[in-house]
């Protein structure tokens, strides 16, 4: 993660009807899904693992892949773009106070390959003293809109962490595969670019919101019902990307040999953001992920958006070539 201080992750831990839905699931789900358990032996172990697959360098998909933008802002994305839940609760429902939702947001890069923001992961499995308990129920869910359903969306339980890189806050979940073992809508990948997009491009950025009037201030685009009735509010905010820092917080440039850790962009991202999607106007390819806001210490600018550029995510995805190789 970041060394640069004053950081705030853009997640989320919303109440309501999707909370109850997703400890409800963790029932339906114990003999499916990974427990949160599991899932941290896993984070530990496969962290900087590469897998034997590849991740295709879409910088300029077709017209049928990339993501589109009408005028309001809106996309077509259908199950592209997810929402995250680290959940536990007591077996027995004897103390449903301390049952624990951490949402964030994410994103579909291959069958069944979601990848998201580590922090909310890790602030989960560190928070609770019910996951050293005996017989408490706990897992993760990735929620997908499904406007053919009752609820407006579907909820698929994650089986493994095949890969991580902690300290650049990336997380990469597996799901059960949806068609055949839950009888659920398969999962739309994005297209992802290994290319950094240079500073001041125009991009925009997925946010998240809870709240039924926004705080923030997208000007012409405008928050839209998102999961159906799970009460979120969603955008594709206009952002522009304001440069790179290394773990030092140094400035750095795409097309050098610099480390580009991290990405900045304006404006700052809402709660429950972290983890979504940074997408390029012109291209619509992903180049980049949503972490949250952080202080820019080497100039007097103040908070700015905080994400990784894309190419960080192919580090662990084998290179084009050399797929099934050790």
């Amino acid at each position: 993660m970041a060394t640069v201080t004053n950081g705030l992750p853009a997640q989320s831990s919303l109440t309501g009807g999707l909370d109850s839905h997703l400890l409800a699931a963790l029932r339906q789900s114990a003999q499916k899904g990974a427990t949160l358990g599991d899932l941290s032996r896993e984070f530990t172990t496969n962290a900087g693992r590469v897998l034997r697959v590849s991740l295709p360098y879409e910088s300029t998909p077709p017209l049928s892949r990339r993501l589109a933008f009408d005028k309001l802002g809106s996309s077509r994305d259908h199950q592209g773009v997810v929402m995250v839940a680290h959940c536990i609760r007591p077996k027995d429902d004897s103390n449903p106070q301390k049952a624990k939702v951490k949402l964030s947001s994410g994103f579909v890069v291959g069958d069944g390959l979601i990848v998201t923001c580590a922090h909310t992961f890790e602030e989960a499995r560190r928070s609770s003293p019910l996951l050293h308990t005996d017989g408490a129920l706990s897992g993760s869910f990735v929620i997908s809109c499904n406007v053919g359903s009752q609820r407006g969306y579907s909820i698929y339980p994650v089986k493994s962490i095949p890969s991580c890189i902690p300290r650049s806050d990336v997380l990469l979940l597996e799901v059960l595969q949806p068609d055949i073992e839950l009888g659920l809508p398969k999962l739309t990948s994005l297209p992802v670019s290994p290319y950094p997009v240079h500073k001041d491009t125009q991009v925009r950025a997925h946010f998240v919101t809870d709240s039924q009037e926004p705080l923030l201030s997208l000007g012409q685009h405008s928050w839209s019902s998102w999961m159906g009735t799970a009460g979120v509010y969603r955008a594709w905010a206009e952002c522009t990307v304001r440069g790179y820092r290394d773990f030092a917080g140094r400035e750095t440039h795409p097309g050098t040999y610099d480390a580009l850790n991290h990405m900045m962009f304006t404006p700052l991202p809402t709660s429950g953001s972290s983890g979504g999607p940074i997408v390029d106007k012109v291209t619509g390819a992903v180049v980049g992920m949503v972490l949250g806001s952080q202080m820019d210490g080497s100039r007097v600018d103040g908070m700015r958006g905080w994400g990784i550029p894309a190419e960080i995510i192919f580090e662990m995805f084998s290179l084009p070539g050399l797929e099934g190789k050790e």
